[in-house]
């Protein structure tokens, strides 16, 4: 009896029931539909194991495998091998790859097999199978010798189909070199030292990374260095340098310890690249439930009453429902910065034109200070003659606060790029978002300013802003292909209000399509345009892993490592609330996580001294050579003659005094004496009577 994996009865070879009887019952009752190559013209397989279903309309068990079917002088036996080998399944890509390449041999070798052994017409066979080019189950056609063909058929005949399928390798999953193959083969060591020296290099390894020393090259350096000191200190006297060389894939096992690098000593990028971040969605927002409020520059050169040039500040309230931009431009002096007074001018004319929100969402600097925000709000409400508190939310939850430094958490700073590359690029006076490359008319000459004064720009910009809310954003997840302007009027109008199901996990796996899928920050990850996560994936960011799914169910993806073990069954990736507490919950449990991997990670490395590594391996290293003298220059003798002459003239004495003579002792005068002061005397033999008279 042949049970199906989830174990229902496919078929049952009674006593003097013959295997051709099975199969036939086979084929009338069950139908093997499976995907037909067009470039082979077989039936080719998925590398996940083909599947039997009853006959559907669409097929009317009309569909047939040739490999089943060309199985018309097959014993029983091996019916049930090719059968159970047919539909069995390994989550091992090469173990089905091999598979596929058994049934493809068996399958070539059928025209030789219709004809009895050592028959003439069964080597023709042969010969013509050699003569042509076989499409493979990977599409490709290559010709197949006639040594292979009559070895194929040899083993078919001796052990049946199995025999062409390669067998798998006994040592997989094991380690074969301990540190290189020129170590190990080296090594003169006894076994047990050598595993001991192995352990300390991977701990060495590992810690290099953990250090921060920058890429593969140098931690394989320096490794090497390493290596070849405790090999020396264990015993091993003779050894050399160039034997104790690391590979890059050895050093590239240990990677992942960089991330103790990048937390101790980077953590911008850290925190960019590796914090745990949720996604929040918006569904349920009423236009004005929820107000994002903060400062951006606008990358516009304006010129001053006085002549000189400022770029304004903009104080922008996003609407989050709706995307609506409210922009309040302030042009400021010189060292002059936004100040609360701004931001309350601001925020009422934000309620004037669109009225009071429910709850801020404000940033984190100083003009949005707490007792300053409240004070203007209060003034607000005395001027509007409404409480503030009968449309902001209760308590503490009326205003919520970013982070510092966490730019991703506001959803208004991509909101800020947008408006800048695509809309404001559009007026003059632009110079781009990076100040030390501003774009100018004219290479070398400083950027054109706006042409008109303050009320003309502010007429452009509104323009500009009119442009912005009327564009559908067909990339926004929250708009889904509208403009702001469409989402307030859809808001308005409604009043400010199947797939086969397959629930066993075993067939899920076994009938899955294989990929690979990189793990991006956060453990999330795409598969068919969804986005899926799971707490397990968060130590694989980076990684590209294997991953299976079932293009019927799309609610979950099963992730496996690099040896096909299940990591996780990953659900699509939940959107939280915009301050929904579920959310703060599952970001601090994400936090805890990496926390806890970080710590796993630093227990197995030691602190390191990347000065003293370098200096250990420079000593390692000869000598510097001393360095040659070159051929010594000499005078020519017309040189030489001309030197001896002038040494001889001034040995001669000619009445004058000579420069030794002449050269006065160390004074601390700037100039000499003055000859024409000298007929004054001694200033200090003058009387008084002498300087009035002079006088």
């Amino acid at each position: 009896m042949c049970l199906w994996p989830g174990g229902r009865q496919l078929y049952n070879t009674r006593k003097g029931k013959s295997a051709r009887s099975a199969l036939s019952e086979l084929r009338t009752s069950w139908s093997p539909c499976r995907c037909v190559s067009k470039r082979s013209g077989w039936c080719s397989n998925t590398h996940n194991g083909a599947f039997l279903m009853q006959p559907s309309a669409g097929c009317a068990g009309t569909c047939s495998s040739p490999l089943v079917s060309s199985l018309k002088h097959s014993p029983s036996q091996e019916l049930q091998s090719v059968l159970r080998l047919n539909i069995s399944h390994a989550l091992n890509h090469h173990t089905a790859k091999h598979r596929d390449q058994a049934l493809w041999k068996w399958n070539l070798l059928q025209p030789a097999l219709a004809h009895p052994k050592h028959s003439r017409a069964r080597g023709q066979a042969l010969r013509r199978l050699a003569q042509v080019a076989h499409a493979r189950p990977d599409g490709r056609h290559t010709p197949v010798s006639l040594d292979s063909l009559y070895t194929w058929l040899s083993s078919y005949e001796q052990q049946g189909l199995l025999a062409l399928m390669r067998r798998p390798r006994r040592d997989t999953g094991r380690r074969l070199v301990q540190v290189t193959r020129r170590w190990d083969k080296a090594c003169t060591l006894p076994a047990e030292v050598q595993s001991s020296l192995a352990e300390q290099l991977a701990e060495h390894v590992r810690s290099l990374w953990a250090a921060g020393a920058p890429g593969y090259r140098t931690v394989a350096d320096l490794g090497s260095a390493f290596l070849h000191e405790i090999s020396r200190a264990a015993g091993w006297v003779d050894v050399a340098l160039s034997d104790c060389q690391l590979s890059r894939s050895y050093v590239e096992r240990y990677r992942r310890y960089a991330l103790l690098a990048m937390h101790d000593k980077d953590a911008r990028q850290f925190f960019d690249t590796r914090v745990p971040r949720i996604r929040r969605h918006r569904d349920g927002l009423q236009p004005m439930d929820i107000v994002v409020g903060d400062v951006h520059p606008i990358d516009i050169l304006l010129t001053r009453a006085d002549g000189s040039t400022v770029t304004p500040r903009a104080i922008c309230w996003l609407d989050v429902a709706t995307q609506r931009l409210h922009v309040t431009l302030v042009q400021l002096e010189k060292s002059e910065g936004i100040k609360q007074a701004h931001v309350a001018q601001s925020f009422m004319a934000l309620c004037s034109a669109w009225g009071l929100p429910r709850q801020l969402y404000l940033d984190n600097g100083a003009e949005y200070g707490w007792h300053e925000m409240m004070d203007g709000f209060a003034h607000l409400s005395r001027l509007t003659g409404e409480p503030l508190d009968t449309r902001l939310m209760p308590g503490s939850r009326a205003v919520v606060r970013a982070r510092p430094y966490n730019a991703p958490a506001k959803p208004i700073e991509g909101l800020f790029a947008l408006l800048e590359q695509q809309v404001l690029s559009m007026l003059p006076g632009w110079i781009g978002g990076n100040r030390m490359r501003a774009k100018t008319h004219n290479v070398g000459r400083r950027p054109q300013p706006y042409s008109g004064d303050w009320a003309a720009f502010h007429d452009s910009f509104d323009r500009a802003l009119a442009y912005y809310h009327a564009r559908a954003q067909l990339r926004s997840r929250t708009l889904q292909g509208l403009s702001p302007n469409d989402a307030l009027r859809m808001a308005i109008e409604l009043g400010w209000s199947g797939a086969p199901q397959v629930e066993a996990l075993a067939l899920q796996v076994a009938f899955s399509s294989e990929d690979r899928r990189l793990i991006q920050s956060g453990g999330y990850f795409s598969c068919n345009g969804k986005t899926y996560f799971d707490d397990a994936l968060i130590a694989h960011t980076g990684k590209r892993l294997p991953i299976r799914y079932v293009k019927w169910e799309t609610r979950q993806v099963f992730v496996f490592d690099e040896q096909q073990q299940l990591i996780c069954v990953a659900q699509e990736a939940p959107q939280f609330a915009f301050f929904g507490e579920a959310g703060v919950q599952a970001h601090v449990r994400r936090e805890h996580m990496m926390r806890r991997y970080i710590q796993d990670l630093r227990q197995d490395t030691v602190r390191l001294d990347l000065e003293q590594a370098m200096q250990r391996r420079t000593a390692l290293a000869p000598p510097a050579p001393t360095l040659p003298k070159g051929p010594r220059i000499e005078l020519t003798p017309a040189l030489r003659g001309i030197l001896q002459a002038l040494q001889t003239r001034a040995s001669q004495p000619d009445g004058h005094p000579s420069a030794s003579s002449s050269t006065s002792g160390i004074s601390q005068w700037a100039t000499p004496p003055n000859p024409l002061l000298a007929e004054f005397g001694d200033p200090a033999d003058w009387e008084d009577s002498d300087c009035e008279g002079e006088r």
